[in-house]
């Protein structure tokens, strides 16, 4: 596939840049708007009992710098648990304090998102700001007159989580539309269920944290102990399905050894794709040391494959080429740093992509890639760990396969080597004669079936051959066998006995005059001018034939085969001693005679 421009590469992320960036100046703008706006007028919360800002301000930050992600159906969710001190804090504390809690929360968030880029951390700090500032809003809006644990309370509650989550996600695809370039919903049915059900359950988990602290201060660590047990177990069972789920990928692939290698680099990339959660996945061999030749194969969202042989200038424009090159992992958003990486990115990886070396006992053999994630989630170091095991794996398999390919296409070669032609590419003396004698066998097991056998010889050949030279003579045999080759019937075996005579295996025949027809249209095609470097020659052939079980009767395949052949090539003399070539067919007179 052509790739754009660089500049014209260049001047696209950076106007995508540029909408991001703008997004994060509204969203921070709006948050100030409605804090400094409608927050700040609010009158303060009335609980039950001081408390202290500062501890539900840790808490906050604490549950956005750590998050809790598990699997749902093979779907990895992650989700914050902030709607527990964000329910504490809008039942107890002022608008002022209010403030500091969600500032607090952007501090966890920033601890949470080190290591990545700074444009996403700030665009996701934005975020946390605009939609914490809203659900402020809406809480206090429907709350009204009541209680935070009256029934007023509880469709505040609801309100909040409504707010959180549709603003939130709507903010994030959002997000990905301005970097991307485009517009494409990532949540499925079941991710878009999941969320659903974490926000209710985080939800209820905030409003009975308020109930104790409402009623039972000292009871708080009740809820909080059922949390961190919930949360324990979560990611408990996470961990070992994900463990689980990783070793029947590579046990499948492991058992897949005998495949080709193309079948069981696809195999392994549908697995890639099934494991990571991606809609593309891509992997790079290139075998025997060559820098300038590669096979690429790209599995696509529709689950097609799609094979290339990229040069060693096309393969240093995919991250694959650059993680083989590098020989090492590579994580790629768009929010990289480097928009030298950002170049080697699809215009649809609106998640980025991972890209890990695939090594092999004699190194690195390619790089295995896994891009534009389902989900709102972008690639992490986990990502990249779990598909270099993947790839440390696969790595030796392929190079397995690569090896035993290269083998069984050595030793077919050394075959046909040794029972082909070397000019003309037609069967030679040894396999003509075996094939003979297969469709002889074949024909004595069937009444009624026929085998005809036509031999070739080209009159006054010689001539050509000595006075315009072995290369023009070369080139008229092989347009000969050319020509043979195209007349021939289906499962005809076409072969050059040695010199200029050819040889053709007639299997399966109907009736006997078909031979005789099919001689006389070889005939033709073989008298037909042939054009050559410096000359047009035409040569006529004369074509000896004879027939199973006409000419040959003896109850061994073997002894037939020979006298089919010596029958046939004294009907080619006779048609080369009437000086004009033609076909001329062994009658049986002349096959008592021969006798």
């Amino acid at each position: 596939m052509e790739r754009e421009p660089l500049g014209a590469t260049n001047r696209a992320g950076a106007t995508r840049l540029c909408h991001g960036w703008g997004l994060t100046v509204a969203l921070v703008t709006s948050a100030l708007v409605l804090y400094i706006g409608y927050i700040l007028r609010l009158d303060g919360a009335t609980g039950p009992s001081p408390l202290p800002w500062w501890s539900v301000a840790l808490a906050f930050a604490a549950t956005e710098a750590f998050t809790v992600d598990f699997d749902l159906e093979q779907q990895p969710f992650v989700f914050s648990l902030s709607s527990l001190p964000l329910m504490v804090a809008l039942a107890y504390l002022s608008p002022g304090e209010l403030g500091l809690v969600i500032l607090a929360g952007a501090g966890g968030l920033i601890v949470g998102d080190r290591g990545k880029p700074a444009p996403r951390v700030v665009a996701n700090v934005a975020s946390l700001l605009f939609y914490s500032s809203l659900a402020v809003c809406s809480y206090r809006l429907v709350l009204g007159d009541a209680g935070p644990i009256e029934p007023g309370g509880w469709r505040a509650a609801a309100a909040v989580a409504v707010t959180q989550f549709v603003v939130s996600n709507m903010l994030a695809e959002a997000g990905i539309a301005l970097e991307s370039g485009r517009f494409r919903l990532h949540y499925t049915r079941v991710t878009f269920v999941g969320s659903c059900i974490i926000e209710v359950l985080a939800t209820i988990a905030g409003l009975l944290l308020v109930v104790v602290l409402w009623h039972q201060p000292g009871a708080v660590w009740i809820p909080l102990l059922l949390v961190a047990a919930l949360i324990g177990a979560l990611r408990l069972v996470t961990r070992v399905s994900r463990r689980a789920a990783k070793l029947e990928l590579l046990s499948e692939f492991m058992a897949q050894r005998s495949l080709d290698s193309r079948e069981l680099m696809t195999s392994l990339l549908a697995r890639v794709r099934e494991l990571l959660h991606c809609r593309v996945a891509e992997i790079v061999v290139v075998s025997g040391g060559s820098q300038d030749v590669a096979f690429r194969l790209v599995l696509d969202q529709r689950g097609q494959a799609s094979a290339t042989t990229p040069s060693a200038a096309e393969l240093a424009q995919t991250l694959a080429g650059r993680a083989r090159v590098q020989n090492e992992s590579i994580i790629v958003t768009r929010h990289a740093d480097e928009q030298e990486l950002l170049d080697l990115l699809p215009d649809d990886a609106a998640m980025g992509a991972v890209a890990v070396p695939l090594r092999g006992e004699q190194g690195v053999l390619g790089a295995i890639v896994a891009a534009d994630r389902e989900n709102t989630k972008v690639f992490d170091d986990r990502d990249r760990e779990v598909l270099e095991t993947v790839a440390s794996h696969a790595g030796a398999v392929i190079e397995n396969s690569l090896l035993l390919e290269r083998l069984r296409s050595e030793a077919a070669a050394m075959e046909h080597e040794a029972t082909h032609d070397a000019l003309t590419g037609c069967a030679n003396r040894t396999l003509f004669r075996k094939r003979l004698e297969e469709a002889l066998l074949w024909a004595s097991e069937k009444e009624g079936s026929l085998v005809g056998v036509l031999l070739i010889d080209l009159d006054h050949f010689k001539r050509l051959n000595d006075g315009e030279g072995h290369h023009a003579g070369d080139a008229f045999l092989i347009e000969t066998s050319a020509r043979l080759n195209a007349a021939a019937p289906p499962g005809a075996t076409v072969g050059r006995l040695g010199g200029d005579e050819f040889a053709i295996v007639l299997p399966r025949m109907g009736r006997a005059d078909a031979v005789t027809k099919l001689a006389a249209r070889l005939t033709e095609e073989v008298s037909a001018p042939v054009h050559l470097e410096h000359t047009t020659a035409s040569i006529r052939p004369s074509i000896g034939e004879a027939t199973y079980p006409v000419h040959a009767t003896s109850p061994s395949h073997v002894d037939n085969a020979s006298l089919l052949l010596r029958h046939a090539d004294q009907a080619m003399y006779r048609a080369k001693g009437r000086r004009s070539g033609g076909v001329y067919e062994e009658d049986e007179a002349a096959l008592s005679s021969g006798h």
